[in-house]
């Protein structure tokens, strides 16, 4: 790959050979349980720094600007602030400039057309009751990274954006102390913030959070908790300045500290987690859960999904010959799903970007498909 020649002119059994060979100088050995190749591209240097596991993994994948950039932090251990570099796909480096988020992890990257966002997971600060004045999103475009302030909160997960440009930010605020599920909304591009919704029944905890958000045209979803199983976990539905609740429980679970794997695709909402995936119609106001299968074997889990609009990716292991193994799947409709290629155990994140799949790994690794 590095050499500049096409595996799409080589032949596929070429640039596999092709491929190995580049893991072996690379000191990288082949993963016993994919069938295809993978070729190290990078080492996400200030992931690779942070002092935990969690901290080093590359929790979230997304593609802007030209550039592969990583998600990753441990808001358990608290090991911000998060500096990164992302990957330049027109050099096959990591770029000169590093940018820094006073958060301890960056879970979570939209992109709305020419811009990116991304919340503070876990904003600096941490006072057990005390107010997080930093808390706030960060706003990619143009070549810029500005930092906006939101407010007091304990967490910020998810960020969508309406048809009207209006945006919306979900997680945990701090009122005397006390943690509530939020929804925050701003009007003016993010240059000022108010929130729109707090829990219901909020208490002493750092638990109250809204979870993920998404919107589709001027309709915003949102979720309180992770676990649908939960009883006190409920899904909502914001439109034409009223709250209701759309569904008599909710559908997604999106499991621990793993971001919100949710995307909106063709107009439903996709989400990944324990359940494998679960999809939202919201013109027919159903719920239905697709079969993931791989070589027989159900798809247990849904660690990522990434989506370029036309197609989803869901990144899922399976249980087979006693060990656990991982799959990229893909669909065009959210319903159908097939395997588009076996991957590293290791991975956690996956995206598309110029025509190959790409995972991020434990141990701050980015990798491409031969």
């Amino acid at each position: 790959m590095t050499t500049g020649t096409s595996p799409t002119r080589l032949g596929r059994a070429t640039a596999a050979a092709l491929a190995v060979t580049l893991l072996s100088q690379l000191g990288v050995a082949r993963p016993a349980d994919a069938a295809d190749v993978w070729v190290l591209r990078a080492t996400f240097e200030e992931a690779a720094a942070q002092p935990t596991a969690k901290g080093q993994t590359i929790d979230e994948l997304a593609v802007f600007d030209g550039r592969i950039w990583p998600g990753f932090g441990d808001w358990g251990a608290n090991t911000g602030p998060i500096a990164s570099r992302p990957f330049v796909l027109a050099t096959g480096q990591l770029e000169d400039r590093s940018y820094t988020s006073p958060s301890h992890a960056i879970e979570t990257f939209r992109v709305f057309g020419d811009e990116m966002w991304a919340p503070d997971t876990d904003p600096l600060g941490d006072g057990a009751a005390a107010l997080d004045p930093t808390g706030g999103i960060v706003e990619v475009s143009e070549g810029t990274w500005e930092h906006r302030v939101i407010g007091p909160s304990y967490h910020l997960f998810d960020v969508a954006r309406t048809d009207d440009d209006t945006l919306y930010v979900a997680g945990s605020t701090a009122l005397s102390g006390t943690a509530k599920a939020a929804i925050w909304r701003s009007t003016d591009h993010g240059e000022t913030w108010e929130v729109l919704r707090t829990s219901k029944n909020p208490r002493i905890s750092l638990t109250p959070r809204f979870v993920w958000i998404a919107a589709i045209g001027d309709v915003v979803y949102s979720q309180y908790g992770r676990k649908a199983s939960d009883p006190k976990v409920f899904m909502l539905r914001y439109q034409d300045g009223q709250f209701t609740t759309p569904l008599a429980s909710p559908f997604c679970s999106t499991g621990g500290q793993d971001g919100a794997d949710l995307e909106v695709f063709k107009g439903h909402l996709v989400c990944g987690g324990t359940d494998a995936v679960t999809v939202y119609d919201p013109a027919a106001n159903t719920v239905r859960r697709p079969s993931l299968k791989v070589s027989g074997h159900d798809v247990a889990t849904v660690l990522d999904l990434y989506t370029d609009g036309d197609t989803i990716w869901a990144l899922g292991s399976y249980w087979a010959n006693a060990a656990w193994h991982k799959a990229i799947l893909a669909s065009t409709d959210g319903s159908t799903w097939t395997v588009a290629t076996t991957t590293f155990v290791q991975a956690r994140s996956v995206a598309y970007a110029d025509g190959a799949l790409w995972v991020g790994t434990v141990g701050s690794r980015l990798y491409v498909e031969a």
